[in-house]
């Protein structure tokens, strides 16, 4: 297949089918988490493990053991994407915290050229995630930035298409914030700071966006604890949506989730979220196992495309 068609293709998939605006590095426009998608990515402040990398870095610092995390979801169109997070606190000299890594992997089918004898063109792309974060006071020793925690994502791009590949960094930084003697956080996170992506001849910017979110718990009686949180999130090369989230936590062993994704943009499709998990604890290692459906509205409810999520979580 000629440098030409190829080109045309990464146009097209870049820019029209996955990004729905004029940004590049469109792995980076992936939501993940098996907590974290069924409320509906509402998960700037309510994050406090290892699926904080992906929105808000600041989270994994209320991480109090080390915490392994998988995700598999099957998406619409056959494309598959996986997901390897591992979080832990650290005491080394100078940098005590909580430091993570994660690896972000999206596969999808062949694009065939049925008019050229050409072999079909294989695409893919990884996201490589090292994250830092701890409370702001460690690094500023006053009173009043106790209940502040902030964070740091360091993000290596890679995308190949045929026999073109290209790679890049990006930036993520984050903070927190505990109201003292109440159950309200906030947080806002700048995500994919970085210079443009560029693919052969064709420059993008990295697809920039806030996210600001609030969360509050609420206790109901002894067996039930709800959580409701709710993000803004704005894509300046895109637009912006708003995330609501809700979460029943029964006993700290099952869990009931939904969340809703509206956008401001009536072209953007909005997006459910149904999930239920349940947490396991044996020996001092807890097990969790998330599962999340959510459906994308094309044109309407008869309209949709799902996706499935399974995700795995361990913490020891």
């Amino acid at each position: 297949m000629s440098k030409k068609i190829v080109f045309l293709l990464f146009i097209l998939f870049n820019h029209n089918i996955f990004a729905g605006g004029s940004s590049g590095a469109d792995i980076l426009n992936i939501s993940t988490g098996g907590r974290a998608l069924g409320l509906g990515g509402a998960y700037t402040s309510a994050g406090d493990d290892v699926e904080s990398i992906y929105y808000n870095p600041a989270g994994i610092a209320l991480i109090d053991k080390k915490e392994f995390f998988y995700m598999y979801m099957i998406s619409y169109a056959d494309i598959n994407i996986n997901s390897f997070s591992f979080a832990q606190p650290i005491e080394t000299v100078f940098l005590e915290g909580t430091a993570g890594v994660s690896i972000l992997y999206r596969t999808m089918p062949e694009i065939k050229n049925e008019d050229a004898k050409d072999s079909p063109v294989k695409f893919s792309d990884m996201a490589f995630i090292i994250t830092y974060a701890n409370k702001l006071f460690y690094f500023i020793n006053s009173p009043d930035l106790k209940n502040f925690i902030v964070g740091l994502n360091i993000k290596f791009i890679m995308e190949t298409l045929a026999q073109y590949n290209v790679s890049a960094f990006a930036f993520d930084i984050g903070t927190k914030w505990n109201m003292p003697d109440s159950k309200l956080k906030i947080g806002v996170s700048l995500q994919n700071i970085g210079f443009p992506y560029k693919y052969i001849n064709e420059e993008s910017p990295m697809p920039f966006l806030i996210r600001i979110g609030s969360s509050f718990d609420v206790n109901l009686d002894k067996d039930n604890d709800l959580k409701f949180a709710l993000d803004y999130i704005h894509n300046f090369y895109d637009t912006g949506k708003v995330a609501i989230g809700l979460e029943n936590n029964i006993l700290n062993l099952f869990f009931l989730r939904a969340g809703y994704n509206v956008s401001l943009n009536t072209n953007t499709p909005s997006s459910l979220s149904l999930g239920a998990g349940i947490a396991i604890t044996q020996f001092d290692i807890n097990v969790a196992l998330n599962y999340v459906w959510k459906p994308i509205f094309w044109m309407g409810i008869s309209d949709f495309d799902s996706n499935h999520i399974l995700s795995l979580q361990v913490k020891f």
